[in-house]
């Protein structure tokens, strides 16, 4: 399941779909319709994409951070948050840079007094600063950063 590289893949910025209820035939569809790369862990399904001439990458990698590190040097993805270009990673929603007034009600009180900058999703309202999980994924993006070289 590649459901946490799929959000740090909106939060990145790119558009990400992901639905493990989903059956094969349907995701290929899907895939197909759109132009976009399959990222999956199934080898079954990555031929099967790629004999219907569907662009896709099997992701090897045991690890969250190995799978990211992959997908990351294979794409040459930018490894960077930026709120105004990131997707919610709940739902795919478009997020935008709220008020704190805005969000009055929706974090806990403490979160409120510690942090002035705010986004919050237009789709599902959940709403986003950054906190200890932004620092937490930065470190992460900084270090895959470092061990990829430049010419990649």
């Amino acid at each position: 399941m590649l459901g946490r590289i799929c959000r740090w893949l909106r939060l990145l910025g790119y558009v990400a779909y992901y639905d493990p209820k989903e059956d094969d035939e349907s995701l290929l569809e899907k895939v197909a319709a759109s132009g976009g790369f399959l990222l999956t862990k199934d080898l079954h399904l990555f031929k099967r994409a790629l004999r219907h001439g569907i662009k896709a990458f099997y992701v090897n990698g045991i690890s969250f951070y190995d799978q990211l590190w992959s997908i990351a040097r294979e794409f040459k993805l930018r490894l960077d948050v930026n709120p105004e270009r990131s997707f919610c990673p709940k739902c795919g929603g478009k997020i935008r840079e709220a008020k704190k007034d805005e969000v009055v009600g929706l974090v806990p009180p403490s979160t409120l007094e510690r942090y002035d900058e705010f986004w919050i999703c237009a789709s599902c309202g959940k709403v986003y600063w950054k906190g200890a999980m932004w620092r937490s994924m930065n470190r992460v993006l900084e270090k895959i950063k470092s061990e990829i070289p430049a010419s990649c």
